[in-house]
């Protein structure tokens, strides 16, 4: 029939033509019907094809042609589940049917069921492989899932000869996916040539010309696109954007005030003139813009949350929390707005009314990440492990399969020190997506359940798939440092030096390196350009044990001094100092700066437990005192018990210290400082036989108290 050779060289008004005069010979003729209504529809006549539809359901009421027009058109007008329900019934007693297959991908592409939708187009796709509709909506639904690669593969055999523009977008995302930047620019560049001005594909390829640092194509091809009058485009959104970002402030505010004269009635516009205000320091005229972006759209966020980063700023939090209340008792299921409520009732320390934002945040919006990973990460910090685990798994209740909820949990079990678990946790979200911030995390999970091999193969995965980020560097440099292969952590420090010059971090290492290699002087130089560097409490720390080590113990000591003379709240150093102190036998210079630690926090479990020993070494009460205070503030802590049930024994109240040390022993069974105190308490009541029990296989671990282990079974 001429009608199907039209069809197939894609001549849709030749055959029409052709169709309608075999239907005015053969009004009923099923095939003829079925195409001239196809054929009207894809030139969008609806009512023509609406008519050969009425004929095929008087003729042929029940015919498999019928269903699957009537598919098409409930597809045509959006109907999607009634034209699924249609698609069904066909493919009952046809399931290989290759346009019912494909009419099937369509239609549940369009439902966003993905997976399905796949099922279905892959059938096409292996049964016709010259269907270029097919791929596309394959390789599309394949990227929406985050399968890259099969998108990649699903396009291959027709990248080269296709002439779609669409089909070249998507073979650009792919080739993005798998780091090919320059694949990727020149299937856009080719995909504006068939499709010139094509606001998506230029806006694309601009951004691409963006990421790979040529700036000025980028704009060119951005320049190029004009929004229609009253509109923003994601153009002029990036053009914006781009320029802020590479502080070319002036020409950003340019953009904006042009953008305004084609839009003066568009928020978005008032919002970016404000961003490109602020990034310039006109800090009041970023205010004004907001406002009136927020005045001429009060339902629009952006703004509303650009104003809140100005109050914050401006240490105005409060103007910002009653601008956001008002706005949510408008739109009380906005979850980002109740969320940037907790956000803030946060950052002033207000808990509770932190916690009630994130209730209603996850009310409006269960699977709302970032309400979960801030109620997770606030349980982390307040050291309450078992809350935070069970608030992660409410996470990945509500969205079982997101990567973030599954992060939340596995970060839960590193803060927890479950090492184990947050192994495995990270090893499945490695296997989905290796970012190298995941890498690190599962490297040090993995070194603390003493799989070493395994940490260095993360890390060395993480250096090789991006530059390396400098934790992945200065971990891998001390494990090198740790075998004693300098040759190796040499190659990492320099690369730490000369890829992050403004960081000491490269200084440390190298410090740690000769220091390893017995050469204090020369580490002494690596610390003090470090300090020279970061000047803060961690190198004034490193060059203090530097100088310890290089015999210069005044000048550390001086160094620390002076430095808590102009730093006097920093604890860090002051800890440093004080532990210092009570390692090399100064009890009463240790004594001095636990004390000032005290002043500045009062409950600290640590100084309390240190000041109760420190003073029980030169003989002083206060150390029964301070150890009672140190154990009811970690009551479960068997090293604080451990102080509190010696110095106990030591002061005379046998019976209550021996109490006290079986319940830290309990606790921690291996450690032979907490062995040897209660085995000498349980000698001096008599107990020799249980002191035996308790002494004899701590004094067959290396530790410090081994030989006093020894000893004490010896005499028993």
């Amino acid at each position: 029939m001429l009608g199907d050779i039209e069809l197939n060289q894609n001549h849709l008004d030749a055959a029409e033509k052709s169709f309608s005069k075999t239907l005015a010979l053969q009004p009923e003729n099923r095939s003829a019907l079925l195409k001239h209504a196809l054929i009207s529809l894809s030139m969008n006549q609806k009512e023509r094809a609406r008519k050969d539809l009425e004929v095929l359901r008087e003729s042929a009421p029940k015919s498999a042609d019928l269903l699957y027009l009537d598919a098409v058109f409930k597809y045509q007008e959006g109907k999607f589940q009634a034209a699924l329900s249609a698609i069904q019934q066909l493919l009952g007693s046809q399931p290989g049917h290759t346009k019912t297959n494909l009419l099937a991908g369509l239609v549940l592409y369009e439902m966003k069921s993905y997976e399905q939708a796949i099922a279905h187009l892959s059938k096409v796709v292996n049964r016709s492989p010259g269907r270029t509709e097919a791929r596309k909506y394959l390789a599309s639904a394949q990227l929406l899932t985050g399968d890259a690669e099969s998108a990649y593969k699903t396009l291959a055999p027709i990248a080269l000869t296709t002439r779609d523009p669409q089909v070249l977008a998507l073979l650009a995302q792919t080739q993005q996916s798998r780091g090919n930047s320059a694949q990727a620019i020149a299937s856009l560049t080719q995909a504006n040539q068939l499709a010139p001005g094509n606001p998506v594909i230029l806006t694309r390829l601009a951004s691409l010309h963006f990421q790979t640092g040529d700036d000025e194509q980028g704009f060119t091809e951005l320049n190029a696109l004009n929004g229609a009058e009253g509109q923003v485009t994601s153009a002029d959104v990036i053009a914006i954007s781009e320029l802020i970002k590479k502080k070319r402030n002036a020409e950003a505010l340019g953009v904006a005030n042009r953008l305004i004269q084609r839009a003066s009635k568009n928020a978005l516009a008032y919002n970016l003139k404000g961003m490109a205000q602020v990034a310039s320091g006109d800090i009041n005229g970023g205010y004004a813009s907001f406002e009136q972006a927020h005045a001429i759209d009060p339902e629009a966020i952006a703004a509303i949350l650009n104003l809140a980063q100005l109050d914050k700023r401006a240490k105005t939090i409060d103007k910002s929390i009653a601008r956001l209340t008002r706005y949510v008792d408008q739109f009380p299921v906005h979850a980002q707005a109740l969320f940037t409520l907790a956000e803030l009732e946060a950052s002033k320390g207000n808990r509770q009314a932190s916690l009630k934002w994130i209730d209603k945040a996850l009310k409006a919006n269960p699977a709302y990440m970032p309400a979960h990973a801030l109620r997770v990460r606030g349980l982390i910090n307040a050291n309450q492990p078992d809350q935070a685990l069970s608030a992660a798994r409410d996470a990945i209740n509500a969205a079982p399969e997101n990567s973030i909820a599954q992060a939340l949990l596995a970060d839960v079990q590193y803060a927890s020190n479950d090492m184990a678990n947050a192994a495995a946790s990270y090893t499945r979200l490695a296997q989905q997506s290796s970012t190298p911030r995941l890498l690190y995390r599962l490297a040090t999970a993995q070194l603390a359940i003493g799989k070493r091999a395994e940490a260095i193969a993360n890390l060395e995965k993480s250096r090789g798939a991006t530059p390396g980020d400098i934790e992945t560097l200065a971990l891998l440099s001390t494990l090198r440092i740790a075998e004693k292969n300098f040759v190796e952590s040499k190659k990492l420090i320099a690369e730490l030096k000369q890829r992050f010059p403004q960081s000491a971090t490269g200084w440390y290492q190298e410090g740690q390196m000769l220091d390893a290699q017995g050469q204090s002087a020369q580490a002494l130089e690596a610390y003090r350009q470090a300090h020279a560097i970061a000047n803060d409490s961690r190198s004034a720390s490193y060059l203090h044990m530097a100088l310890v080590r290089s015999g210069q113990i005044d000048a550390a000591n001086g160094l620390l001094t002076t430095w808590l003379s102009q730093h006097p709240k920093d604890g860090g150093v002051r800890r440093h100092l004080a532990g210092f102190y009570a390692q090399s036998g100064q009890s009463r210079e240790g004594i001095e700066q636990y004390l000032l630690i005290l002043r500045q926090s009062p409950g600290d479990v640590q100084a309390l437990n240190n000041l109760a020993i420190l003073y029980q070494s030169i003989g002083d009460a206060k150390a029964l005192s301070y150890a009672e205070k140190a154990a009811q503030a970690a009551p479960k802590n068997p090293l604080i018990q451990d102080t509190l049930g010696w110095i106990q024994v030591q002061s005379g109240q046998l019976e209550k210290g021996i109490s006290t040390l079986k319940a830290a022993y309990a606790a921690l069974p291996g450690n032979p400082e907490i062995a040897l105190h209660l085995a000498t308490a349980l000698a001096e009541h008599g107990e020799t036989r249980e002191a035996r029990l308790i002494a004899q296989p701590a004094s067959q671990k290396l530790s410090p108290q081994q030989s006093a282990l020894r000893a004490l079974l010896n005499k028993l």
